[in-house]
């Protein structure tokens, strides 16, 4: 029979504590208990203890979206490679239970808070053996996707982003189809009701830089020097069932082939479309 022990935590009043195997803890979070709450390290403020596994689950209700932020974040530094002795893996997952890896980190750099649009989302937090360091603390919020305004894009441009609803319609860039303006961040939110999904069809491309829809923080990319024609390399559809994966089209080197989905079919009633000039 493994060894069993209980470990303290400064977290939420809602939070369920499971206690399981040495070293070993589980924290659930359920928006029907609380929409909004903390999360931290073990002992925390105090230095978390060694050779830890500690799973972060985050549960909410169907068209829930949940933003975790991070207020205190101290583990022990990368190496060269990456995060690969204290570190926190955060991941996302679908309704069909299939999980998605937003992020590794550790060091002392707080994360950037993250946005999903789907309800559930994991953390897990693992230690070895040496350098034990004051640990993490965060907040979470659930909160009904209706009431998620659109990302602020670049001010004072024409047909730069916004919210598109109904059963139909066409975006395109601005000044299309004429050159679009240089250093312009557009973000469109697309809703419809719950029971409908989202089909996006990508008809014309030619652009610098990236064009992505995404559900969490999205990710930074470097602009290149050589023009993007649409040529679809990606398969002909591609389901990210509740917005979870983030599909992408960057440009790569001059000898690379390009790749954008050209068609997006999404299981959600809420879609996020940036498009960075």
């Amino acid at each position: 029979m493994p060894f069993r022990t209980k470990m303290f935590i400064q977290c939420s009043l809602f939070a369920i504590l499971h206690t399981v195997a040495e070293g070993k803890c589980i924290f659930e979070f359920h928006s029907q208990q609380s929409v909004q709450g903390n999360f931290s390290s073990p002992q925390f403020p105090g230095n978390y203890s060694e050779s830890l596994e500690c799973i972060y689950n985050f549960q909410g209700k169907e068209h829930e979206t949940l933003k975790l932020t991070f207020h205190e974040f101290d583990l022990e530094p990368p190496f060269k490679k990456g995060c690969l002795t204290d570190y926190i893996d955060v991941s996302t997952i679908t309704i069909i239970g299939s999980k998605f890896l937003v992020g590794r980190y550790c060091g002392d750099d707080i994360p950037a808070s993250m946005l999903f649009m789907n309800p559930h989302a994991e953390i897990i937090f693992k230690t070895n053996l040496v350098i034990h360091k004051k640990g993490f603390h965060g907040s979470y919020h659930f909160q009904d996707e209706k009431t998620i305004p659109p990302p602020r894009s670049t001010g004072n441009v024409s047909s730069c982003g916004g919210t598109v609803t109904g059963v139909g319609g066409i975006i395109v860039s601005p000044g299309f189809p004429y050159y679009f303006p240089k250093d312009v961040d557009c973000i469109w939110l697309i809703r419809v009701d719950y029971h409908m999904k989202i089909y996006i069809r990508i008809l014309k491309m030619q652009l610098y830089g990236s064009i992505a829809p995404f559900d969490f923080k999205p990710t930074v990319r470097k602009r290149s020097s050589h023009c993007m024609m649409a040529t679809p390399a990606y398969p002909s559809t591609r389901k990210c069932y509740r917005n979870t994966a983030e599909t992408s089209g960057t440009t790569r080197t001059s000898k690379s082939r390009h790749s954008f989905p050209p068609e997006i079919d999404c299981y959600s009633g809420l879609k996020l479309l940036r498009l960075r000039l």
